[in-house]
């Protein structure tokens, strides 16, 4: 019945250790989930910025043909990096996830000690 006891307080003991693990790690994930966001927004920002600088370009003088090919480079770069931070939203998303399952895991051994 010792071991057994012992044994019980283990596993409560993991438990907790899971929970504020899991706890801590979803407090950074969505802190950096924010973080992204942020930065998808100004990114897009961005782009949309480029794209009416370079439809302004395209109405103006030839002149303006070198600056137009700059700005759909700078397009191109911010898409790019538009497609990944979406790309690390998505897995910080299938972390949580992952996550909220061990919890789940966790609470549920809990409940069985």
């Amino acid at each position: 019945a010792r071991e057994r006891d012992r044994d019980l307080e283990r596993r409560n003991a993991r438990a907790e250790e899971l929970r504020a693990q899991n706890e801590k790690l979803q407090i950074e994930l969505r802190a950096e989930n924010e973080k992204l966001k942020g930065e998808l927004e100004r990114s897009t920002s961005e782009v949309a910025q480029l794209r009416k600088l370079r439809a302004e370009s395209m109405r103006g003088k030839s002149q303006l043909e070198y600056e137009l090919n700059q700005r759909d480079s700078e397009v191109k770069e911010y898409e790019e990096k538009n497609t990944k931070l979406e790309e690390a939203n998505s897995q910080l998303a299938g972390r949580s996830k992952e996550l909220q399952a061990e919890v789940e895991r966790a609470n549920a051994l809990a409940e069985e000690c």
